[in-house]
């Protein structure tokens, strides 16, 4: 679609940790009236009524992208893309589940853990609540945004297009702050669920 993305501190292998460099272009969002979307790719989108709304809560974004459609006409919308990432994960937290990961950087093929139901005796599927854990993650660094990635990356990642596979680079949850979240809920979007995370000395919360 046009997109460029920065692949200097990617992995060699699959891609994974690219970082979008300028505009966002996708397809089908030229009408879209919802204030929270997200991609078949993994991108998190805002509406600018949305992005001004945080920004005048003293939320400090840290950064935020501009999105085009196919033509390059520019949109109301806003990529989140947080320059800003959390470590990884303590191995005891919950919630995600790896598939055919990279056995290069070992980022990518997270997904969410589902224990599938049964339609025929009435039990419904279950997604695990996502319960993630951090050491090491101090006031001096959260200062710096009210919205961050998580290390892990969703999905998979191809750094080549070879046969059915396409490019594409997996992308990473979002960790925001309680201020984030409260403009979240007074909006009174759907379909977006928080979790609370924990680092050693008190919680964040968790898209």
């Amino acid at each position: 679609m046009g997109s460029t993305y920065d692949l200097s501190n990617a992995c060699k292998s699959c891609g994974t940790g690219a970082v979008l460099i300028g505009k966002l272009y996708t397809k089908g969002l030229k009408n879209a009236t919802n204030d929270c979307l997200y991609t078949l790719d993994g991108d998190n989108i805002i509406s600018k009524k949305l992005y001004e709304t945080i920004i005048k809560n003293g939320a400090i974004v840290n950064d935020v992208s501009l999105v085009s459609d196919g033509k390059g006409q520019e949109l109301p919308l806003f990529c989140v893309n947080p320059k800003l990432s959390f470590p990884r994960m303590q191995p005891f937290s919950q919630g995600l589940t790896i598939e055919g990961q990279c056995p290069v950087c070992k980022q990518n093929d997270f997904f969410n853990d589902v224990i599938i139901g049964n339609l025929e005796k009435g039990i419904q599927t279950y997604i695990v609540p996502l319960k993630f854990h951090y050491n090491g993650v101090d006031s001096n660094f959260l200062n710096q945004s009210d919205i961050f990635h998580t290390w892990e990356c969703m999905g998979l990642s191809n750094i080549k297009a070879e046969g059915n596979r396409v490019i594409r680079y997996a992308r990473p949850l979002l960790i925001v702050s309680e201020r984030i979240k409260e403009v979240f809920e007074n909006f009174k979007i759907k379909k977006v669920l928080f979790d609370e995370i924990t680092i050693c000395n008190g919680p964040v919360e968790l898209q």
